[in-house]
């Protein structure tokens, strides 16, 4: 099997070098020079023009800063859609926008060119490592025929659904993983205004239900995924909203005493506050999750999900 891959940025020259160690026929590219030579000392063939990398290649892997550089790099004059045979595979590693790659993947597909998007999860040293976690969308058979060769990319592969899906879970993660950044600065500044020294504060909160991540690993699917939000025997997390409301607004209260803004810890009180009204208080704190739900018009259960 015949493997191009373009792009050997941070990323993607370890996720290459780790395809090549796999025992793969491997072809890079990419246009800046010199960032072949390790790869090519391993085996590697470096091509110098992309219609070289992808001639007659099995499968063809980019990994890009982004939308643009992919769109370009697939659709643009002398661009792989112009070179690839038919029959051949796309798979795009790049973290990118799940409008563009199902508009690519039409385009693909009206070449005979099966595609995956398959962001990557995990930095440099995940790639480095064979660590990465890879969430994959894309026709079902097509993820199953090529999982071998993401399995050489990173342990942790995930197939998503349909073309894009993957790239949607890549994009929710990100945007929770920085919204939680946002609230570590909260509630960090909110106790060392209060006094608390920070490393204390940090083991604190790494002893304590957050930092073990009782949330998302049992508290959020063992009552979100499974809709089961009344407290009773074997519910593997419980934590009364009226109480997580009573909690929140103490911390509030005391972040307005200090002069402390804290933006998403007043949405928080807000969203608890709304689940007390609406008679929820007896209820699993993630109840709160049912208000956004509504919002948006959509359920967010697992079907037939067993924690």
């Amino acid at each position: 099997m015949k493997i191009a891959f373009i792009g050997l940025g941070n990323m993607g020259h370890p996720m290459a070098k780790n395809i090549i160690k796999a025992g793969y026929e491997v072809y890079v590219y990419d246009r800046k020079p010199g960032l072949a030579e390790e790869l090519v000392e391993l085996g590697a063939t470096e091509s110098l023009s992309l219609e070289q990398t992808v001639d007659n290649a099995d499968v063809v892997c980019t990994s890009l800063p982004g939308p643009a550089e992919v769109e370009e790099i697939v659709t643009g004059s002398g661009g792989l859609l112009q070179h690839m045979k038919s029959g051949s595979v796309f798979i795009d590693f790049s973290t990118n926008s799940p409008i563009l790659i199902r508009e690519l993947a039409i385009l693909c597909e009206e070449k005979s060119i099966a595609m995956l998007d398959a962001p990557v999860s995990g930095g440099v040293n995940g790639a480095k490592s064979r660590k990465l976690g890879i969430l994959v969308g894309g026709p079902r058979e097509v993820f199953d025929t090529y999982k071998p060769l993401l399995d050489a990319v990173g342990e942790g592969v995930i197939y998503a659904g349909g073309i894009g899906n993957g790239t949607v879970c890549k994009l929710v993660h990100n945007c929770m993983s920085a919204s939680f950044n946002t609230v570590l600065g909260e509630g960090f500044a909110l106790g060392v205004k209060a006094g608390v020294d920070p490393e204390t504060l940090w083991r604190a909160v790494c002893q304590s239900s957050l930092g073990r991540g009782n949330g998302i690993h049992v508290g959020f699917p063992g009552s979100v995924l499974t809709g089961e939000f009344t407290q009773r025997p074997g519910l593997p997390w419980f934590f009364a909203l009226n109480l997580m409301s009573k909690d929140v607004t103490l911390a509030m209260d005391m972040a307005r005493s200090l002069d402390v803004p804290m933006s998403i810890g007043a949405i928080a009180e807000q969203e608890l506050n709304e689940g007390v009204a609406r008679g929820w208080g007896s209820e699993n704190c993630f109840k709160v999750v049912v208000l956004q739900e509504e919002r948006v018009g959509v359920t967010i259960r697992a079907q037939d999900f067993e924690l």
